[in-house]
């Protein structure tokens, strides 16, 4: 009897811990853009996620945002506060590269931390190359119809794309 009460508790232990989990069904994709004073990570699931994005507090104002059953997530993280002060949601910035960079929580379950969870560190850098005069040099992609910028395209229409190199480098004839 108390084998057979013994298999039956290991088994039912067993069981509930192997379907706790959602092992290989959550594999998130983190992107990062840096456009102006915000930074925007975007949380791309292959099934509806309601958990949690947040940064190292998660309690910061700001600095979380819960899924809502989609696909994808945004986190939005004002760049423009300074570090140390509520919202700048643990962001580190480094000014001989002019980085800046988060940890990052993806969480499955919005209250509950499980081993499935992931964290990223996100970085945002300056854009551009370094040219023969030890500066940087950014290229800085336009589109047009003809006449004036856009900055939504339509499928199918034709436009221009045009490429400036801003502090371009007369040693190598790029403009």
């Amino acid at each position: 009897m108390e084998l057979s009460s013994f298999l039956c508790i290991f088994l039912a232990v067993y069981r509930v811990s192997a379907e706790t989990g959602l092992g290989d069904e959550f594999q998130p994709s983190v992107k990062a853009s840096c456009v102006g004073g915000t930074m925007t990570i975007r949380v791309d699931t292959a099934l509806p996620f309601d958990g949690v994005v947040h940064g190292p507090n998660r309690t910061e104002p700001g600095c979380s945002v819960t899924g809502k059953g989609g696909l994808k997530t945004y986190l939005k993280i004002d760049l423009g506060v300074p570090a140390g002060l509520p919202g700048s949601c643990g962001v580190k910035y480094n000014p001989d590269t002019e980085e800046r960079r988060v940890a990052i929580g993806v969480r499955a379950h919005n209250t509950i931390e499980l081993l499935e969870d992931r964290l990223y560190v996100v970085t945002c850098g300056k854009a551009g190359f370094q040219n023969s005069r030890n500066e940087v040099s950014v290229v800085q992609l336009k589109v047009t119809d003809g006449f004036s910028k856009k900055n939504t395209v339509l499928e199918g229409s034709a436009y221009t794309l045009r490429a400036e190199v801003l502090n371009h480098d007369p040693n190598y004839g790029i403009l």
